[in-house]
């Protein structure tokens, strides 16, 4: 039941609005909610990473995908093992570097990566579309740079 202090609390608590962590932790909610109701509520936009990644670059090695894709090498495991276990793709000794596993698209894998492209580019237009074109391209610039400082 909903409280007189319910209806007078703010919407977002102030000592916390502007604070750069809470902000990218909400743009991050946001960015789910947005995945979830534009491509796809089964696989992550993690694994739509890897898929996208191997459709342009197989085949490739785990640490590979890892380092394209700026994750840690434990999460690309649990992700291309979720991604084995669902049949879209294979993992194969390479025969260069019997230490390395050769990570493939399997037909499934490819029919995955081709119903999820044109998903993705909505939901590019979508988050676009929040903000006015030079807001997008100045905070997109912004984004950038942030993540590049690592």
């Amino acid at each position: 039941m909903a409280t007189s202090a319910d209806a007078e609390a703010p919407a977002v608590a102030p000592h916390l609005a502007h604070l750069p962590g809470h902000l990218i932790r909400r743009a991050g909610q946001v960015h789910n909610e947005m995945w979830t109701r534009h491509v796809s509520g089964t696989v992550s936009s993690v694994q739509y990473a890897v898929v996208s990644t191997l459709a342009r670059h197989e085949p490739l090695d785990q640490a590979s995908i890892a380092r394209l894709i700026v994750l840690d090498p434990a999460s690309t495991h649990a992700v291309v093992h979720r991604l084995k276990d669902a049949g879209h793709l294979t993992m194969e000794r390479s025969a260069q570097d019997g230490r390395r596993f050769e990570l493939r698209l399997t037909e499934s894998g490819r029919r995955l990566h081709a119903d999820l492209e044109p998903r993705v580019e909505r939901l590019r237009q979508a988050f676009e579309a929040r903000l006015p074109p030079d807001k997008t391209a100045v905070f997109l610039r912004l984004l950038e740079e942030f993540v590049a400082t690592d």
